[in-house]
């Protein structure tokens, strides 16, 4: 490997730590503002998408979340248990089962977010104006980046359904 693959290699993992750790900060203090329950990332996303698409069904959930079925079958057991996403028969066909959030999980979730929005507004207005605008001129960037670790998810996801794409 050449040293300028392995200087991009550092500063890539460098980068997704720090991420990492903006976000587990901005999580901590939202929660010890509001003091809410602690939500594993799955968890969170689980309840965010059962709000953002009420009456979705699991199987919708897991494709949504990218994780196998009953990985999210014991994500909602764990969100039911914390009375947060409750599980009812659809009122189109009766017989399907959908998921819906509860009064508490929306209000766990509005506190979340107000918690996170208003601890990383407390952080930016300490920032220079500079350190700001450099922040938010990376933004475009940074859509971009997700976009292509999104891309890299499925690809890899589909290399691993597909075991000997020779065939």
């Amino acid at each position: 490997m050449n040293g300028a693959k392995e200087t991009d290699t550092a500063q890539a993992a460098g980068f997704a730590t720090m991420v990492q750790s903006l976000w587990q900060e901005a999580t901590l203090a939202a929660r010890s503002r509001g003091g809410l329950p602690v939500l594993p990332p799955a968890q969170a996303l689980a309840l965010r998408l059962v709000i953002d698409n009420d009456d979705v069904t699991p199987t919708v959930l897991a494709g949504a979340m990218r994780l196998s079925r009953p990985m999210v079958s014991e994500i909602v057991r764990k969100l039911e248990a914390q009375k947060l996403i409750q599980r009812r028969r659809s009122h189109l066909d009766g017989r399907s089962v959908v998921l819906t959030a509860t009064a508490k999980g929306r209000y766990v979730r509005l506190s979340f977010t107000s918690g996170v929005e208003q601890a990383m507004d407390e952080a930016f207005s300490r920032l220079s104006a500079r350190e700001v605008q450099q922040v938010t001129r990376a933004l475009p960037a940074l859509q971009h980046l997700r976009a292509e670790l999104i891309a890299i998810a499925d690809r890899e996801r589909a290399a691993a359904l597909d075991p000997d794409p020779e065939l």
